[in-house]
């Protein structure tokens, strides 16, 4: 018993005086600091459409790397047009969208003017009221003028760098009127992507830059 005192006596002994060497040489003469700087810009960054529905995708560069197809609203029979004018669903997916801001714009907006539905070569045409995002499209495609689809606040998803965005899941439609004829009509969108904020729709600072 004596014995196994005197041990765990001694290796008390030891762990406080290592801790008191450890301590023991620590001075502090002086403090001083500096600091370091980088500066992020948005120096010759770009603000861009890189894709859309119906429209061309874009690289980083601005080259086209695939060609755009048209949103399909599908098909609508005469019979049914008898009956009312039809409302055609179509679901745009996540990813359809997409704008590139490595300009760091205070704020961006996406809108879309669309002309009418035509066939080809016949004076057949109607209006569609094409709706993308439960926003009726302008039939003003002039460059100045549009209904907004999305701006930097929308709804969607930023990735790490927070310089592309991507929409949800939207939703579109288009009215065939009663007096619609056959064949096979299609319109022209035309998007356009702006920054700075018109005096009319001026909203705070993007979340999520």
């Amino acid at each position: 018993m004596d014995g196994m005192m005197k041990v765990m006596t001694l290796t008390a002994a030891l762990l406080v005086a290592g801790s008191v060497l450890a301590t023991a040489g620590v001075a502090s003469a002086d403090t001083s600091t500096g600091k370091a700087s980088v500066a992020v810009t948005g120096d010759n960054g770009i603000l861009q459409i890189d894709k859309a529905p119906g429209a061309d995708t874009k690289d980083a560069t601005g080259n086209t790397t695939a060609k755009g197809a048209s949103i399909d609203f599908g098909k609508v029979t005469l019979t049914q047009l008898a009956e009312r004018a039809q409302t055609l669903p179509a679901t745009l997916a996540a990813k359809t969208f997409q704008v590139t801001d490595t300009q760091d714009s205070a704020k961006w907006q996406l809108t879309g003017a669309v002309t009418n539905f035509t066939v080809a070569g016949t004076d057949k045409k109607f209006d569609g009221t094409l709706t993308t995002n439960n926003v009726p499209l302008s039939t003003d495609t002039s460059a100045t003028q549009g209904a907004k689809l999305f701006d930097a606040e929308s709804a969607g998803t930023w990735n790490d760098s927070h310089t592309t965005w991507n929409n949800n899941d939207v939703k579109a439609s288009i009215l065939v009127p009663q007096t619609a004829k056959v064949g096979q009509y299609e319109a022209t969108i035309t998007y356009n992507l702006t920054s700075g904020v018109p005096a009319d729709t001026a909203s705070a600072t993007p979340a999520g830059k």
